[in-house]
């Protein structure tokens, strides 16, 4: 079988986090030419670390000097830059684009004659949290596209109703991406357990976990007028709303330290990113996982979270049917309004929820183990015949 040769379309931060692994095990296993188009510019570093993986690594770059002042001249020329490159560009088995800004629709035509095969990868906030002209735009490549692709089966579903796509005329799928950071956390587990990242952390009491973000999403208030609650049952509690990041961050944080400021609870709002380390360690010392947002995607926190033995109340309103299909074990509800009930169910029998989510750890690692995401990559990139 012939070379395939694929170009990827995204920024530098997407590839290294969510594509580069998976592509460098593909190549391990086959005969692929890979480059990459970063639509903005690069940094020295990172252009050297895109090398060790593709042949050519190709950069939009922004305007430079005295009309960096003007915002629309320095938008006009990164665009005009986009079609230059695109147009020099030379012909590929496959142009996958993973995460669909707005503007990639003024060169997807283009892309469209350099490939036999256009892909299009959405992530979740270039559908969930775009405008009418975004759509517009969102619909225009997939119109031109071969191949709609998400990281779950109800997010491509949705995309699927909305865009009014004809299933017949895409092909279609779910291209989870291999993340080393599972192996890691794998090889922690083994040599960790509970009582020492409890004890590790400073914690020394069960601990729950209010989502893993700061954003507006999370519902942060809910979450703690549950544990409000319950406030009796909570006095050997450690109560851990981690809130690095996230869409609206800063006001998610002073709303929830107005809520708990007059609370006697063990309350941690952990503003600042943890260690590599120390994050694991909260996850495996987690006893309750709140997770309760009003979107999502398939989530390597709340999965590690589930790894780890934590019990988590989840939301069936998220897009995570295959874990219940898989058998993981999770206190689902069907609404916020239910929060305050399943975590009283769950502090009053945590041992036996606890037994119960024991078997997630074998679940979910078979999930994202590389047999089983490298089976849909290798049937939509046709690299078996």
């Amino acid at each position: 079988m012939a070379k395939k040769k694929i170009l990827i379309v995204s920024e530098s931060h997407l590839i290294k986090t969510f594509v580069a692994p998976t592509l460098k095990q593909l190549k391990k296993e086959y005969d692929l030419e890979l480059d990459c188009f970063i639509i903005s510019p690069l940094s020295d570093s990172d252009w050297k670390l895109h090398h060790t993986l593709f042949s050519r690594v190709i950069s939009n770059e922004y305007i430079k000097g005295k009309l960096t002042k003007l915002r629309k001249v320095g938008i006009l020329f990164s665009f005009s830059n986009l079609i230059g490159i695109s147009k020099s560009l030379d012909q590929y088995d496959i142009i996958h684009i993973h995460y669909h800004h707005w503007y990639l629709a003024l060169i997807s035509g283009i892309l469209r004659k350099k490939t036999n095969k256009l892909y299009l990868s959405f992530f979740g906030s270039d559908f969930n949290q775009v405008g009418m002209v975004h759509h517009l735009c969102n619909k225009k490549t997939i119109d031109l596209a071969d191949g709609i692709f998400t990281t779950n089966p109800v997010f491509l579903k949705k995309i699927f109703q909305y865009y009014q796509i004809n299933p017949s005329s895409k092909s279609s799928g779910i291209l989870f991406p291999l993340m080393n950071s599972f192996k890691d956390f794998k090889y922690f587990l083994d040599n960790w357990n509970y009582s020492m990242a409890n004890e590790n952390l400073g914690f020394n009491k069960k601990v729950i976990t209010g989502g893993y973000n700061g954003a507006k999403i999370v519902q942060h208030e809910q979450i703690w007028e549950a544990i409000k609650q319950h406030e009796r049952k909570l006095t050997g509690f450690k109560i851990v709303f981690p809130m690095t990041y996230g869409t609206g961050k800063a006001e998610s944080i002073a709303t929830l330290k107005t809520k708990i400021k007059d609370s006697t609870l063990d309350v941690r709002i952990l503003e600042e990113y943890l260690n590599l380390e120390d994050l694991k360690k909260l996850r495996l010392a987690t006893d309750i996982f709140i997770h309760i947002q009003t979107r999502d995607q398939f989530s390597a926190s709340m999965l590690e979270h589930l790894a780890a033995g934590s019990v988590a109340i989840i939301g069936k309103w998220l897009p995570y049917d295959l874990l219940i299909d898989k058998g993981i074990y999770a206190i689902w509800i069907e609404s916020p309004t239910d929060l305050p009930e399943a975590l009283g169910d769950v502090l009053s029998n945590l041992d036996f929820h606890k037994s119960n989510a024991k078997r997630n750890r074998e679940i979910v690692f078979e999930i994202v183990s590389w047999d089983t995401i490298k089976k849909n990559w290798v049937t939509q990139y046709e690299l078996e015949k």
